[in-house]
């Protein structure tokens, strides 16, 4: 009854403005995300049918420095020739870096020279690190041209745009990655170096993960630290996280709108950070997020003065990223046991991956987030029968998993979901369908009329068209 009261009047107004506006934001993202996919897949297919690819996926770090030499030429042309010339550039462009961020996915690929690894090896505290070294160094050399190209007035168009939103789009779970796994595990620590010299790289390094990372990628400095190491893992999806599912029925669509635009105000401005942080008087982590802000918003200014259009793009990006932050944390925390909503065991999902990454351990990750992400998946087995007798939900690998989960969500098909859980033996689907759409509910459920629930169901399956990924069935049965 409180909830229903809490949703008459004003309140609900306002709960159907935010949906509104998150819904305007899903259709933006949505057509940005498949207008930049046609582009680049018409691209590579050219450059497939000129054997192109295969010279770019054998020297992938050569050929994206060339491809932003001819873009950064194409930019400057400035005769109609040179416009044309710059466009059919820029879309080969997006073809190339599609190709060599393909290759880089391969640990072969991404490979530095023998002597700079060797020299990483012998200095990062977990030779093992190696890896995320490897990574930050191929996703920037992806990244930074193209944010130059924004940044100067002289080269900035709609083509370079659509470079760096391609790029942007292609490398955000490389760029999530390295972030994330540096706060749990901070890969460039130089304390236990002796040498001077070996000291000032591992910290300029350092830096450069926690400044200017997040600077290309559109968050700001810091941010990740606060939001997902001081707040998610101490609260772990309970009430007071700032990014809590608990508050939002997963099931429809609206709220998933709702809960995005939370996501992108978040990032952008830190009101909820800073409430949080008062409230418990963290000043520490206050700090960062002022210390990050400042830069943030400094560089914003400054581009301002002389590229507004960059400046405005670099303030809209982060609101749309509120979408794919949404689908992410939906799908990590979207399923939880509402008589025991603080149980990480029945608020988190798993993925049974087989890389040994530990990536798909999130259980895990939240029982233990300061272990190593080299040992989470050895842990992870130790503690199946755990797992097990917790009712843990493990999903086994599968292409665009997380889009999947909501295309089932919004259909109301938590039988598809069940196929794609361990175990999937028959017998147990029914009984995985009901856990699943168990969990689905919000802590505090809200009375809403009849129409309402249909609009949201109408507009959900409209939407989860939008989606990519498809499960492994005809679309006539959904």
């Amino acid at each position: 009854m409180d909830a229903a009261i809490r949703m008459n009047g004003l309140s609900y107004v306002w709960k159907m403005l935010r949906q509104a506006i998150g819904f305007l934001l899903f259709m933006l993202f949505y057509l940005l995300y498949w207008a930049i996919i046609a582009i680049a897949a018409s691209s590579t297919f050219i450059l497939k049918f000129s054997l192109l690819d295969r010279v770019i996926k054998r020297n992938p770090y050569t050929a994206t420095i060339a491809t932003y030499i001819l873009l950064t030429l194409a930019s400057l042309g400035d005769n109609t020739f040179g416009e044309i010339t710059g466009l059919l550039m820029s879309w080969l462009c997006i073809g190339a870096i599609n190709v060599s961020a393909s290759a880089f996915r391969s640990n072969k690929r991404r490979k530095l020279p023998d002597f700079v690894e060797i020299w990483f090896e012998k200095r990062l505290r977990q030779p093992l690190d190696i890896y995320f070294v490897r990574l930050t160094f191929c996703s920037s050399l992806l990244l930074i041209f193209p944010f130059l190209l924004i940044a100067f007035p002289q080269t900035v168009s709609l083509a370079t745009i659509t470079v760096y939103l391609f790029v942007l789009l292609r490398t955000a779970t490389m760029q999530e990655n390295i972030i994330h796994y540096d706060v749990h595990n901070h890969f460039f620590r130089w304390k236990h170096l002796k040498d001077g010299r070996e000291r000032n790289i591992f910290q300029f390094l350092n830096a450069y993960v926690n400044l200017v990372v997040p600077l290309l990628s559109c968050r700001f400095p810091y941010h990740y630290t606060v939001e997902h190491l001081v707040i998610h893992h101490v609260e772990n999806n309970s009430w007071d996280d700032v990014q809590s599912t608990l508050r939002y029925d997963r099931k429809s669509f609206l709220d998933f709108c709702e809960f995005a635009l939370s996501l992108g105000m978040q990032v952008t401005f830190s009101f909820s950070w800073y409430t949080y942080l008062a409230k418990r008087k963290l000043k520490k982590p206050q700090r960062l997020i002022i210390r990050g802000q400042i830069i943030r918003y400094s560089i914003l200014v400054i581009l301002s003065l002389f590229n507004p259009v960059t400046a405005t793009l670099l303030v809209i990006v982060p609101i749309l990223s509120g979408i794919p932050r949404a689908v992410s944390i939906f799908f990590w925390h979207g399923l939880v046991d509402t008589k025991d909503p603080n149980n990480i065991y029945t608020n988190t999902i798993n993925i049974d991956e087989q890389t040994g990454m530990g990536f798909g351990w999130h259980v895990e990750h939240h029982l233990r987030p300061g272990t190593h992400w080299f040992n989470q998946t050895e842990k992870a087995r130790q503690d199946i029968s755990i797992y097990d007798s917790n009712g843990v939900i493990t999903y086994v690998p599968t292409p665009e998993l997380q889009h999947l989960f909501l295309q089932a969500m919004w259909r109301r098909r938590f039988d598809l979901l069940a196929e794609r859980c361990l175990p999937t033996d028959s017998r147990q689907k029914a009984a995985l369908a009901d856990l699943i759409e168990g969990r689905t509910y919000p802590l505090v459920p809200l009375s809403q009329p009849s129409w309402y629930r249909n609009f949201d169901f109408f507009l959900g399956r409209i939407a989860s068209r939008a989606l990519p990924g498809s499960f492994p069935i005809s679309a006539a049965q959904l």
